[in-house]
């Protein structure tokens, strides 16, 4: 009986190179106010002490968990498979997914478990992600999701939402997504053909086989900004190996049907995106920042 009253969940924290935030993101599960939680680490192949840091904070934080579980590969994969890698150890009814340099607040995984209770027919929930810059603590730079993407939770079918995708773009914000393990399962889990675009294709995914996306207005999560993360290689803007593998997605998933007018103009803006890597123009600069700031606009 508890265990219909009080779900396993299993938050799985997804790894690279994460030794300066991971120790962060696993205190706050440890701390979580919601006691039923299985723990699974899926590093994919980090270069730094990720996995050390890992395996000594388990050794010592273990009991607190119903079960643990660290995941590693010799090689790195991608996102989406470092995704599947952790979903299929899983053993808990629902999923939360958390990258190593996030964070949940205390009371994350009991407002999302409470507010199913209240409402079981839902299988996605979506809350709010606090943005913070460099620094988990202080004052959020804002949260997501707002604005128009509100619209898409308020869209009564999974139908329509799977059309609002395919015209507006990715309008479910990652971090904070809770999913039952089941749905998970049902469509496959994530997509390892994309290696560095594990939500979008879920997403629309899950919603074209019938499972609506719903909304608790709370924030659980907080997600980090690395303020130079967009200069790395100074390459500020789309890099070309990622515009490819867009095009790509676009083309698969658009195979048998009516190519939107968003994405022809996200396959257009991508394209030219690699035009502009070729033409060494994805650097800082005066120029390459208008060139850029117009494609944004197409």
């Amino acid at each position: 009986m508890n265990m219909i009253r009080n779900p396993l969940v299993s938050v799985i924290v997804i790894t690279y190179n994460s030794e300066s935030t991971v120790l962060e993101t696993l205190d706050s599960i440890k701390n979580q106010t919601y006691q039923s939680i299985e723990l699974i680490i899926s590093d994919d192949c980090s270069k730094d002490k990720t996995v050390e840091l890992c395996n000594s904070w388990l050794l010592q934080n273990s009991e607190r968990f119903i079960r643990t579980e660290m995941i590693t590969v010799k090689e790195n994969t991608g996102i989406s498979a470092n995704c599947n890698r952790g979903l299929i150890h899983v053993q808990g009814e629902w999923v939360k997914l958390i990258a190593g340099d996030d964070s949940l607040f205390e009371d994350c995984i009991m407002q999302n478990i409470d507010f199913i209770k209240k409402n079981p027919s839902i299988r996605a929930l979506q809350t709010f992600s606090e943005m913070y810059v460099d620094v988990l603590s202080g004052q959020s730079t804002g949260k997501v999701p707002l604005g128009k993407n509100l619209k898409f939770f308020k869209l009564q079918t999974a139908e329509l939402q799977n059309k609002y995708l395919q015209n507006h773009g990715n309008v479910v914000a990652a971090p904070s997504m809770f999913i039952e393990k089941k749905v998970l399962d049902k469509v496959g889990g994530y997509d390892e053909r994309f290696k560095m675009m594990e939500d979008f294709p879920l997403w629309l995914k899950l919603t074209e086989s019938g499972i609506k996306f719903y909304l608790l207005e709370e924030s659980t999560i907080r997600y980090r900004i690395h303020s130079k993360s967009v200069m790395k290689n100074k390459k500020p803007f789309i890099s070309a190996k990622f515009a490819y593998e867009y095009i790509s997605f676009i083309e698969e998933f658009f195979k048998n049907k009516k190519l939107t007018f968003y994405f022809k103009k996200e396959k257009l803006r991508h394209r030219i995106a690699i035009l502009f890597e070729k033409l060494g123009l994805n650097r800082p600069g005066f120029i390459p920042k208008v060139l850029y700031a117009v494609l944004f606009k197409l």
